[in-house]
Parts: C-alpha cells; structure tokens; sequence
C-alpha cells in the first residue's frame, strides 16, 4: 500500500483504483503502516490501527491539523475529528448536499473520540475548535456593546449568536438555535454526558432523546414550556463533537440490546480510537501561517450566510448538487458498505451504521467543497455550486476511514469481545490448539474456534496481551491475515543411559501451566508420587527445570544483552531504551524477592 500523501497527482486525476489503493482497505486485517511502529505508545491497543488521511482535508487544514497534533503530542485525528464537527457546525443550514434524487444529506456531523483522561483529548479539542470558540468571544463582546445602546437609546434587542453550547436539553437547544438560524455545535469534553441529560426534566419519559436524534437529520423543532411560550425552529441542525471515557465507550456498547445502540446514537457517531503518543521531551510550537490560513476559512464560512432580521424566517439552505463524474466516485464506498451487509450478523450493531456512514460521506463532501472553495492556499479552481470529483474522493475516503474505527471500537468494546470459553480455561485451551498445529495458527482459526464472530481486532489484542506482551509468541502478517508463532519449544537433553525418559510436551515460556498436585490420601501412595520442584534447578545457561517442565530464558536473555548494548553505545540516544520485560513473574512470585 503506497501513501496518497506522497503522490503529487491531484484527487481529481486519479482513478478510482488508483485512490483506493493508496489508502487503508477495510478489512479488520489489514496491516499498519510499518513507518508508524516507532510512535506508538502501546502496541497492545492498536494492532489494526491506521492514522486520519490529513491529506484529503484542504491545504490550510492540513497543515493546521499536523502542525496543532504535534504541538500537543497526540495522533492527528485527535484534532481533526472535533475539527470536522466544527467545520459542519460553521457550515449549518447555509447549505444542503443533493446526492441523487431526493437524497439530500444537512451539514450536521456527530463525532467524538474515545481516549482515557490524561491523554491529550482536552488540547486536541481546544486546537481543533480554537477558530470557533474565538468567533463566539468575539459575538458575545459585540451583543454587549449592541445591548447597552439598546438599552440607552430604547432600540431594539439584538440577536445574541451563540455558536457553541454545552447545553444538551430540549430547551436550551431549541433556543440556542432560535437565537442561531445556521445551527449550533454541541461541545463536551466528556460527551457521554449528553445522553444523561435527556430526557432528564421528564424522569426518563419524555422524548428529548428522539428529539436530539432529529437534530442530526435538522429536522424542525418545537419546544412548548409553562410560562415561556413556545420556540419553533424549523432546521435544528446541531453538530455535537467530544470525548467519551473508554470504560464508559464499553458499558455503551457491550450489549446489542443497550438503549445507547437501539435508539440509533451510536449509528450516528463518528468515532475515533486513537492510540496514545510517545511522549517526548520537547514539543513544537503551532505554525503560525498554517493557523491563520485554517483561522480564514472559518472566517469566511462564517460570513457566508446573511443574518435574518429578528422574527423572519431565515432562507433555505443553498442546495449543492454533485457533478455526474462525482457521484460515480462514491461508488468504491458504496460497494465496500455493500460487502460488509453481506458478511454481517444480523444483529450486528455495525449494520445500523453502514447507512449514516454512507450519509456522512455525502455531508464530508459537502463541507470539504465548501472548505476547499475558501481555503487561501487553493491552487485550482472550485466551483462552489457543484461538488465535483476530489472532494467527493475526499468525503468518501474521509468516511471509510470512520467506518474502520467503527469496525475497531465495536470489536474491542463492543458484545463482539466476550469469548464463549471461561477466561481463566481460554489460554491453556489456546495453548493445546496452536501446539497441536506445530507451534503456528492463524488468528482466524483461533477467532471462529474460542470467540464469537466479527471480533478479529479483540482477538488480536488479547493474543498481544497474553503471548506477545508475555514473551511467548510473535504475531506475523501473512498478506490478508495474521498468524501466531510460538517460540520454539524446547525439549531437554537425555542421558545416554536414559533414553526411554519421556519428554515434556509443554510448550516453551509457558507461564499458565500449573505443577501437578499429589492427590494421595496413605503415605504409601505419597511414597511412590512424584514430588513437584518447588525450586528451579539449571539445567544449562538459560535453560531451567521447574518440575512441570522446561522454561527457555534464551531469548530473554539475548534481550537483556542488546538492551545494555544499547544503553552503553556511544552518543547520547534520542529516547533512553526500554528494558525488556521479565516473563515469568506473574507465575513464579517467588522470584520477586530476587
């Protein structure tokens, strides 16, 4: 797979074949790209990982996105997630986005990603919305100013913007908008409060939650309060952007019968599940030039649809039709939605989302023409009125991008990871089945035979967990699937004079076997048992004999020997190495006090 970022043709010259090849298929196993093994953190929490395309956002956006990631130490789609929620919120109801007959899709995009705290969410956010929270500074200082004169001279009251709100009740929604005919964006830094606040005045009977629901698709709103009148809004559109704890992300998606699931939120969702960053010691400061650059494109959406006197209606939304040779580029989309239908389950929780992905397609499309059309550093020419063929390629890569994290979030979180087996018989289980294959099994086999379906990146996770991290076992691409390696098992050497000795069946490294008890109730019967060895002997260097049999420290050992290595070699190392972990504490406690 060659990265689109290094190709210098333009979206809109490259076939079909050509885009999807240069970016990530969507099947669960496809590898990540070799160049990004160095960042991340914990290669247990992201074996099927693969970074946002920054290169189909505009040039201003782009660099702003890399430049802003890198200032604060996280992946780029730490940033460019909320920034996408952001760019929809500025973009609202000034404009619609024909597909094709009467499939028509609102600037309205819900997104979120899924990060523990303490791991740069926060910065991410406050870069990524920077742009919109200082137009609303800057909105807040004007009503003041126009209020005050009102109130001295006996004019009318102005209009209060109000761009951003945290606000996530009916209510406060609806006249948020009322105050706000372009929409509004709902931002919280943890998002999972929004849905705790619905319904929350009705004691959980009313239905604000189907009203928010209607927001992603800026569907009229009517809210109808004792003492206040009502509010008619006749587009709601409100983009929500945020985070969710990745604790709270299981508990909402480990049951395919949760409200959270069933009610539709989830399928609305654009969600992203980054790994964490190395952390390093010095950080860039943000390009000043690229800021600006992405800074004038929000100005300039901005400043695209014309305030409505206060009590009129606003106008429709500018409807946006796609070019012929654009609609076909969605094709490659389509088609790969239309292949996962195929091999889900039918209650698979992915199946409701294939269709918003398909939507979010169109609205990307739509929100990145308007971008590209603003964007200072532009170099060819973009008809605002038609979405022609690049930011359709961009929208659709954009969105099969979403719909791969979609696939890792609800495999690693979702009813997908329970395995059918007793976690504490599973290893031992899993150990027999890749000895009997002679040390190797693919993860597929490992998947259908111990797991329950469509939970590929779960398994591989937990293959990390308990071989890889343990230093029992190798995971090996094979082209399209993966595969497990045991380390070598090792037998012990026999004595001349002891040839029919039998050999331990083991496997080498293996730290879940536990000695055999005696079972014997005479001391007759404890005479002629074997007694476990409680103490490790050395058989040779490396190799121990625990009485249960062989443990091979070889390979930990070599480690050790390049790690010093390492450590000792001249100059000083951009990062101090990390010492490689010991294997055997957790089943030999005894070795801790060592």
């Amino acid at each position: 797979m060659t990265n689109i970022a290094e190709s210098s043709k333009p979206l809109n010259e490259m076939s079909d074949a050509e885009f999807w090849d240069r970016l990530p298929p969507l099947e669960e196993e496809a590898p990540r790209l070799p160049a990004l093994a160095d960042e991340v953190e914990f290669e247990s929490l992201a074996p099927n990982w693969h970074p946002f395309p920054v290169f189909l956002l505009p040039a201003s956006l782009e660099r702003y996105v890399a430049s802003a990631s890198e200032s604060v130490n996280v992946f780029p789609e730490m940033v460019a997630v909320p920034l996408l929620g952001g760019l929809a919120s500025v973009v609202g109801n000034y404009a619609s986005f024909l597909a094709m007959g009467s499939w028509v899709e609102p600037a309205v995009l819900w997104t979120t990603v899924i990060a523990p705290s303490g791991k740069g969410k926060t910065p991410a956010q406050a870069a990524a919305l920077e742009f919109i929270r200082g137009a609303q500074k800057r909105y807040i200082a004007e009503y003041k100013r126009a209020a005050a004169e009102a109130m001295q001279t006996g004019g009318d009251k102005p209009r209060r913007k109000a761009l951003v709100t945290n606000n996530t009740t009916l209510e406060g929604l609806t006249r948020a908008i009322d105050e706000n005919p372009r929409g509004v964006l709902v931002e919280r830094e943890e998002i999972a409060g929004l849905f705790k606040a619905a319904n929350q005045y009705k004691g959980g009977k009313g239905c604000d939650t189907e009203d928010l629901l209607a927001c992603y698709d800026a569907k009229p709103l009517i809210t109808t309060r004792k003492g206040d009148g009502s509010v008619d809004v006749e587009r709601a559109a409100v983009s929500i952007t945020g985070g969710i704890q990745p604790g709270i992300a299981r508990r909402l998606l480990s049951k395919n019968d949760s409200e959270f699931i069933m009610n539709g939120m989830a399928a609305r969702l654009m969600m992203s599940l980054p790994p964490e960053r190395k952390r390093r010691k010095r950080l860039p400061a943000i390009d000043e030039k690229a800021k600006n650059n992405a800074g004038l494109v929000f100005h300039r959406l901005l400043s695209l649809m014309p305030e409505a006197p206060i009590g009129e209606s606003p106008p429709p939304p500018r409807m946006l039709a796609f070019s012929d040779s654009a609609l076909s580029r969605l094709d490659g989309l389509l088609d790969r939605t239309a292949a996962l239908r195929q091999i889900l389950d039918t209650e698979s929780p992915l199946l409701m989302a294939l269709p918003k992905i398909e939507g979010a397609a169109i609205r990307l499309a739509g929100i990145l023409h308007l971008a590209r059309w603003l964007d200072p550093e532009r170099k060819e020419n973009v008809n605002p009125d038609v979405i022609d063929d690049a930011s359709a390629l961009a929208g659709a890569g954009v969105a099969a991008w979403f719909l791969r994290e979609a696939r890792r979030v609800y495999a690693l979180f979702g009813q997908a990871q329970k395995a059918k087996d007793d976690p504490n018989d599973l290893v031992a289980k899993v150990d027999k089945f890749i000895t009997e294959r002679g040390g190797k099994a693919k993860l597929r086999d490992i998947q259908r035979r111990y797991f329950q379906r469509d939970c590929v990146e779960y398994v591989r996770t937990w293959l990390y967990e308990h071989y890889v991290a343990a230093e029992r076992a190798a995971l090996e691409n094979i082209g399209k699937s993966w595969r497990i390696v045991m380390f070598e098992p090792v037998a012990p050497e026999l004595d001349d004079e002891d040839d029919d000795a039998p050999v331990p069946a083991q496997i080498a490294c293996s730290v879940e076997t536990e000695a055999p008890k005696a079972a014997a109730s005479s001391a007759e019967e404890i005479s002629d048992t074997p007694i476990p060895v409680t103490e490790p002997h050395e058989i040779e260097p490396g190799l121990f004999d625990y009485g249960d049999g062989q443990v091979d420290m070889r390979p930990f050992l070599r480690k050790i020997k390049d790690w010093f290595a390492a450590l000792s070699a001249p100059g000083q190392p951009p990062r101090k190495p990390e010492p490689p972990a010991f294997p055997l504490l957790r089943a030999f406690p005894f070795m801790e006090a060592r």
